[in-house]
């Protein structure tokens, strides 16, 4: 018969880990792929806008806090309208990673930021909606009880 000890229950501690990881938006910047939110604390959101374009003529031109022409703001939301600008020259398929950053203000009551983006024209062409990370005493205690879980379970194994 096979006993399994603390050596089958490695997993568990490793859970833990980067679930603690996960919890601090910190790490989760380290590497960012997705579109970002983050409150200051102070009256400030900042939100890091991370679009991926289908070819290389495809730029932001513009980033604006804000609803579009046409569309009302959703409510507990925050609201950003990104432009995009599709060069005259002939464009190669290309994934690229467009990335831009902008300060808007806070809400006590915004659970998240929506942003719509467009063409040159106005039209609708996609939207994202990261949820707002606040650094509160209760994410803070979260963090830290799992971190410390972690480190207790890693010590007894």
């Amino acid at each position: 018969m096979h006993q399994h000890g603390c050596a089958g229950r490695t997993f568990l501690p490793l859970v833990a880990v980067v679930g603690a990881m996960v919890l601090q938006p910190g790490v989760l910047r380290a590497e960012r792929a997705v579109t970002t939110a983050e409150a200051d604390g102070s009256g400030k959101i900042t939100v890091e806008i991370v679009y991926f374009a289908e070819d290389d003529c495809i730029k932001i031109k513009d980033v604006r806090e804000g609803a579009p022409n046409g569309i009302e703001r959703p409510e507990r939301t925050l609201v950003v309208t990104a432009t995009l600008e599709r060069g005259a020259a002939a464009c190669a398929q290309k994934l690229r990673k467009l990335e831009h950053r902008i300060d808007i203000a806070d809400r006590a009551d915004a659970l998240s930021v929506d942003i719509f983006f467009v063409d040159a024209a106005g039209a609708f062409i996609r939207s994202q909606r990261p949820r707002i990370y606040r650094d509160t005493a209760d994410e803070r205690e979260c963090s830290a009880t799992l971190a410390s879980s972690a480190r207790t379970l890693v010590a007894k194994c």
